[in-house]
């Protein structure tokens, strides 16, 4: 019985190779199927990172054109400031102060009535500067000889 169970149990020469090829052949597949996968595994955590790259990039864009954004701005408030320092108590060589009405110019009245101030010249040119009780500037006015000016 032993010896019966021997010879069913040995498998021929010929059918040993076939067998040892099939593993051999199913090793190989498992092999590069796992090769593939990996690959694309690879190629997936690639493509995440560029996409972590670009949002990273988008948002750094962003933040920086809101930088750039905030110093214009900032840039054009310091201009339109410096331009209101230089005129607002400028005048012109003849005393007048074109830009006054936009620069500061008070306003002769306010609520508790008018202001006046009349002034007539004899025979030469006259140059008026106003000033407000802090030694600022309020107006500037150019008589002529012989006019008046209120």
């Amino acid at each position: 019985m032993l010896s019966a169970l021997v010879l069913f149990s040995c498998e021929s020469e010929q059918a040993k190779k076939e067998r040892l090829a099939r593993e051999e052949q199913q090793r190989i597949e498992w092999e590069q199927q796992k090769a593939e996968e990996e690959k694309a595994e690879a190629v997936r955590l690639e493509n995440e990172r560029i996409e972590n790259e670009k949002k990273k990039e988008a948002a750094r864009l962003e933040m920086e054109a809101k930088r750039l954004e905030r110093e214009a701005k900032l840039e054009q408030e310091s201009k339109e400031q410096a331009i209101r320092d230089k005129y607002i108590n400028n005048s012109l060589s003849t005393g007048a102060a074109p830009y006054a009405r936009y620069y500061g110019k008070n306003s002769s009245c306010n609520g508790s009535g008018c202001s006046r101030i009349s002034v007539t010249t004899s025979n030469s040119d006259v140059l008026v500067t106003i000033k407000n009780k802090s030694e600022k500037v309020a107006r500037h006015a150019f008589i002529q000889a012989g006019d008046s000016y209120t």
